[in-house]
């Protein structure tokens, strides 16, 4: 499996129980697949994404999104799922009803990735791209839940994912450390985030490349030896 479409598991859930089936899918063997949610806004899966939600209405979106990671979750789905930051006429409104979806998505063991509009293709100097500079504190507070929501899960998904692919227990260990100090890292600077900087990430990105912040950054040569310790 690569990619699929929420709305159709939403309308089919007996096909996603039947695939599982086939590829006798259980909890300690999930599918991890690719798909799309991009906005928890009913006007702009209207406006931009009509087909999406079919064969619901475009007012149903955020509902069918939820039933489609509950029925999901019930089959060992584990879906990486993205979101799009600054769709042409994006207001506040339709940031909160995407926050609003995304907090209901906590329970279910996924990744969910934030990306940024671009302007290309059709759209290409019809619109605008949306870049850290346009970001408001609404954006800032979307793409901290995602994160957090990523941080929740990723212990699991890094324990179970090791556990069944790393044999070499040098590797294994080593990994899960290097990883584990990464999630650290990452909840600190979210805390920073918000508490400092009351959700103003442009700020703090400014304040990071004059070096008020300090990164640490991953020791990434010592994950390079793990992985070339796992070729031997």
């Amino acid at each position: 499996m690569s990619h699929f479409a929420l709305a159709s598991v939403a309308s089919a859930p007996d096909v996603i129980e039947e695939i599982s089936n086939i590829l006798e899918v259980d909890e300690n063997h999930w599918l991890g697949v690719q798909t799309g949610i991009e906005t928890g806004s009913p006007e702009l899966i209207r406006r931009h994404m009509l087909g999406k939600c079919k064969p619901f209405r475009p007012e149903d979106w955020p509902q069918t999104v939820y039933n489609a990671f509950e029925i999901l979750a019930r089959n060992y789905w584990v879906p990486c799922a993205t979101l799009i930051l600054g769709l042409p006429g994006e207001t506040e409104k339709d940031v909160e009803y995407t926050i609003s979806l995304i907090e209901k998505l906590r329970p279910f063991k996924s990744l969910i990735v934030p990306l940024f509009f671009v302007a290309m293709g059709g759209l290409k100097g019809k619109a605008q791209s949306f870049k850290v500079e346009d970001m408001t504190i609404k954006h800032t507070m979307l793409l901290l839940e995602c994160w957090e929501h990523n941080l929740k899960w990723a212990p699991t998904l890094i324990g179970e994912w090791t556990d069944l692919s790393i044999k070499n227990p040098i590797l294994h260990r080593g990994l899960c450390i290097v990883l584990s100090y990464g999630i650290r890292q990452a909840e600190k600077l979210i805390k920073v985030c918000r508490d400092e900087y009351n959700y103003n990430l442009k700020e703090m990105v400014e304040d990071t490349k004059k070096g008020k912040i300090k990164t640490a950054p991953l020791p990434l040569k010592l994950l390079y030896n793990l992985l070339k310790i796992g070729e031997i």
